[in-house]
């Protein structure tokens, strides 16, 4: 499955990246082609889902998080949602809200995190 690709939800086109099951090195490497796709898009108003499922936030994430590519990426997102956000994984998105004022939501369904997304 790839692991970073458009997809449409009631009319709606959204970069679905996803880091399910991947280790720490994995999942940085997954961030600087998800980055790259952002950055390539001419759409400066994304939606985006993020599913950290089975992953373990570490320093070397959120050190990529909060990189200057990372933030560049990030300017061109309308509106973000991620899944797996469970235990140290909540206060490490709080962390990141903080850090890059912007309200990214977590959820527990594909679905919830759909509707959020296309809601204005």
């Amino acid at each position: 499955m790839e692991r970073r690709r458009f997809i449409t939800y009631k009319g709606h086109k959204i970069l679905y990246i996803d880091h399910t099951g991947l280790k720490e090195n994995e999942i940085v490497e997954n961030m600087n082609h998800a980055n790259k796709i952002m950055m390539e898009c001419s759409d400066t108003k994304l939606l985006l889902i993020i599913n950290f499922t089975d992953t373990f936030g570490t320093e070397k994430i959120m050190v990529k998080l909060k990189s200057p590519d990372s933030i560049a990426a990030m300017k061109k997102v309308k509106k973000t949602a991620v899944l797996g956000i469970v235990g140290i994984k909540k206060i490490l998105l709080n962390a990141y809200n903080q850090f890059i004022k912007q309200n990214v939501r977590a959820f527990n369904t594909m679905e919830e995190a759909q509707e959020y997304l296309i809601s204005e």
